[in-house]
């Protein structure tokens, strides 16, 4: 089960991504791995938040100030498509 959700999220990755121009931030680093938000550059619209309303993936909690209103939001979204049922959440 959890092989699939993965990969029904990576798959959802790739068709947003796919041959589209992204604007990339890096939040943070853990070790060797960054934790970056992707935007879509004509829209602004967040690719992993986006992913969260799906029900495809599920925000890691982050403690520093800086990260409030990002984690905040995310947040929010994941709360709405548990509610609503959505997708593997």
């Amino acid at each position: 089960m959890q092989d699939d959700a993965r990969a029904d999220a990576e798959e959802k990755f790739y068709q947003d991504t796919l041959n589209k121009e992204l604007l990339l931030n890096v939040e943070y680093r853990a070790g060797s791995v960054d934790a970056v938000t992707l935007l879509y550059s004509d829209s602004k619209e967040d690719v992993g938040q986006s992913l969260i309303s799906e029900g495809l993936v599920t925000v890691e909690r982050r403690k520093e100030k800086r990260l409030a209103k990002i984690v905040g939001d995310y947040t929010r979204s994941q709360d709405k498509a548990k509610q609503a049922h959505v997708s593997c959440i």
